[in-house]
């Protein structure tokens, strides 16, 4: 293998000439290496937005996927004829190019899309192999990484049948984004500041050890995915957004619960790793420390959905019991929904006093939903739950949910519109109150009530009246957003097992792991 480099430089925004000059000289010398070797070359660098596109951040973010690069072609058994690395003004950028090697004509029969079976040429097995470093590592997302085949052109993912990368804030395709400026440099920047922190963090520890952490978090965050996807599948849900309509709403519908469902995803999968970074500290300081990824959050959400709040109430909760879920892994505690719940309390002791009891008036500063709603009626809304470890989940829903799932299998829609009915009947839903005051909440409750009482959507007397209390809502601008947002949460917690509330919480020489 041939190795050159070229000059390094001290760091200094790069002019546009500067820039533009150095992706003409990559091109060509890609050009070069294709034309001395054949084959295939790598073309790599780092995710670097702005002009200063030589500071330490990118040099830390180059120096981790040209290592993944070099690791990942050594276990895959690929040559590396040349390797030409060069850093400047411009950035940082490394070419390998590779040799096919004696079976590199071989079509493989494994495709990543397409039809069963369809072969699989040298270049799209090295994009599948450059892909997965893209989707695995935990900087992965900083790393762009084309490959180009004998005729220069560049293969793109949807060569292999996967989808255009995401941006790294609002979850819309990345090249989107990056045309249209639609994003501040500095949250960019303060983005691509955590993920080096947190992979560098992890990087201290057994790789073995790093590498499950990241799969745990993804896992997690694709059970956090899947809870609020199902929650508003559920239909029809009265006042709310389902598949069937709006609800009460006129800003927003089904797509608008896709697309932020979407942009969160992987924020939960960043919450679980920030309790796995955290979990020495006391659950007061975790939560703390965790909150302002929870503000970063809600702004992908509000850039998602066209300043609409969809699930700014499962920000907090989810992302709540994702950064318990990564503390508690690290800790070696049980993972059961009581666990979750009980460390969630300890994270917000204190919670409702500091926030909405004891605050004091900020002069100019507009109050917040729920400060607005504990003003004038006193209800502490998802705090409350939250400080007392989400007792409405663990001592209603989720017994309701799997009582009803066993007696019920196959019906799983009736089953959570169950439950969701159940939440509404007695919860102290400030969605409701924010919308139409005490009246409308008692009506809320007489009306899920009456619907239990006639067998709920497991009778047609019951479906009759969900129908019409679904035509009384959406007249009214009724939503039970609140009573929502709890069956999302009792979702993601029933996979978690337990559901009867404890006194205590589960000591740390408990090593048993149910997850």
């Amino acid at each position: 293998m041939y190795l050159t480099t070229r000059g390094k430089e001290e760091s200094r925004p790069a002019s546009l000439p500067e820039i533009l000059q150095s992706r003409e000289d990559r091109a060509r010398r890609q050009r070069e290496l294709l034309d001395r070797y054949g084959g295939v070359v790598i073309s790599f660098t780092p995710v670097a937005p702005g002009a200063e596109k030589g500071a330490p951040r990118f040099r830390r973010v180059f120096e981790a996927g040209r290592a993944a690069i070099e690791e990942a072609l050594e276990e895959a058994g690929l040559t590396v004829l040349e390797e030409d690395r060069r850093e400047g003004p411009a950035g940082f950028e490394c070419l390998f190019a590779l040799e096919e090697g004696p079976g590199g004509h071989d079509k493989l029969t494994e495709k990543r899309g397409g039809p069963p079976g369809e072969a699989v040429s040298f270049p799209g097995r090295v994009k599948t192999l450059m892909m997965k470093i893209e989707e695995t590592h935990p900087l992965g997302r900083l790393f762009d990484i084309d490959v180009l085949g004998p005729g220069g052109r560049p293969l793109s993912r949807s060569d292999l049948g996967q989808a255009p990368r995401s941006c790294l804030l609002c979850g819309k395709p990345a090249a989107e984004c990056a045309r249209s400026g639609a994003h501040p440099l500095d949250r960019l920047l303060l983005r691509i500041d955590g993920l080096l922190e947190s992979a560098e963090k992890r990087g201290r520890k057994d790789p073995e050890t790093a590498s499950l952490c990241e799969t745990f978090a993804a896992a997690v965050a694709g059970r956090a995915y899947r809870a609020i996807m199902e929650e508003v599948a559920v239909t029809p849900k009265p006042g709310l957004v389902d598949r069937a309509g709006p609800g009460a709403h006129r800003d927003m519908d089904y797509s608008t619960f896709q697309a932020s469902a979407r942009v969160l995803r992987p924020w939960f999968a960043d919450f679980v790793r920030r309790g796995c970074l955290l979990a020495r500290l006391e659950p007061e300081e975790i939560f703390l420390r965790a909150r302002p990824l929870g503000v970063d959050a809600e702004k992908a959400m509000f850039a998602a959905t066209g300043g609409v709040n969809t699930h700014k109430g499962l920000v907090f909760s989810l992302g709540l019991l994702c950064v318990a879920a990564g503390a508690l892994k690290s800790r070696g505690v049980s993972l059961s929904a009581e666990a979750l719940c009980g460390f969630s309390a300890r994270m917000c002791s204190g919670i409702v006093d500091r926030e909405l009891r004891n605050r004091e008036e900020d002069v100019g500063r507009n109050p917040s939903h729920g400060e607005r709603v504990f003003s004038l009626y006193g209800a502490p809304g998802v705090r409350d739950e939250a400080e007392k470890g989400f007792p409405t989940v663990l001592r209603t829903a989720l017994p309701r949910m799997r009582d009803l799932l066993l007696r019920y299998p196959g019906r799983r829609n009736h089953v959570l519109l169950a439950v969701l009915l159940e939440l509404m009947s007695g919860l102290e839903d400030t969605n409701v109150l924010t919308r139409g005051g005490p009246e409308a909440l008692e009506r809320v409750r007489r009306s899920a009530r009456e619907a239990l009482a006639l067998g709920g959507p497991f009778t047609r007397r019951g479906s009759f009246h969900i129908d019409d209390m679904s035509r009384d809502f959406a007249a009214a601008g009724i939503s039970p957003g609140g009573s929502a947002d709890l069956l999302a949460v009792s979702i993601f917690l029933s996979g978690f097992g337990g559901g009867v509330m404890v006194s205590h919480f589960p000591g740390a020489t408990d090593k048993k792991n149910d997850f």
